[in-house]
């Protein structure tokens, strides 16, 4: 039992980079499940998403967001017509820079065709910035009952356009920055002995000339995943600002 002054909160990751993407259907249905479980419950429980609005980190598109997509989800929020969106793929998302919307439809299952009030929403260079919420008039008490869902019927992308899966060739790459990634100790060594682990994962001289850039846009060009690439340099670009410091 939790006292009046803890509040427990139980994380769920949905996966919105990595190729294969679960279709939006599925975090829908994911959200369904979870309103079974709430309606079972005696607490008060919110449920929260967390995800951006269009932009494409890693990638040329960085700087250049769909802001007229984000507009057009917004309006389909504030009017309730939550289980349309389940018309788009997971492919025509990563199209728009909108990947991270699979957060939010985990929240739409949960909640049914529910009105969005829209608190505000900021486009950045880089970013659409979106915060909503979506008052209920009572609890639920079990998944809202909807009508028959659509069917991922948008075919206008032409597939993983900006995410893709890295080719196999680029595997050792891949491998390195997921260690810089996670490892602290490992990015301290790359930090201070570059050459050397470059050496150790056998990296092809394209790769080397790219990674020793620092920057993520070419690290992604020489076949590194976008997120990987983006995440990795700038951990290693702050180590080596502390080493400096």
């Amino acid at each position: 039992m939790f006292s009046k002054r803890q509040i427990p909160i139980v994380p769920l990751f949905v996966n919105v980079y990595v190729p294969p993407l679960p279709q939006p259907h599925r975090a829908y249905q994911l959200g369904r499940a979870i309103a079974e479980i709430v309606a079972e419950r005696g607490e008060r429980i919110a449920i929260l998403a967390s995800g951006g609005m269009s932009h494409y980190p890693g990638t040329e598109k960085y700087g250049y967001p769909d802001f007229d997509f984000d507009q057009y989800l917004l309006q389909v929020i504030k009017r309730g017509e939550l289980s349309s969106l389940l018309s788009l793929r997971s492919e025509k998302l990563d199209e728009t820079g909108e990947t991270e919307l699979l957060t939010w439809y985990t929240v739409f299952g949960a909640i049914g065709n529910t009105c969005g009030q829209v608190l505000s929403y900021q486009p950045t260079w880089h970013h659409g910035l979106g915060v909503i919420d979506f008052p209920l008039a009572m609890p639920l008490e079990g998944p809202p009952l909807v009508g028959p869902l659509p069917k991922a019927s948008d075919t206008s992308s032409a597939g993983y356009r900006y995410y893709k899966f890295p080719e196999p060739e680029s595997y050792n790459l891949n491998r390195l920055l997921y260690t810089l990634r996670m490892k602290m100790g490992e990015r301290q060594r790359f930090v201070q002995d570059m050459d050397t682990m470059l050496s150790e994962y056998q990296l092809r001289p394209e790769e080397i000339a790219a990674v020793k850039t620092l920057e993520p846009l070419k690290v992604a060009q020489a076949g590194a995943h976008p997120i990987l690439a983006w995440t990795a340099v700038h951990l290693v670009a702050a180590d080596r600002r502390a080493l400096k410091n």
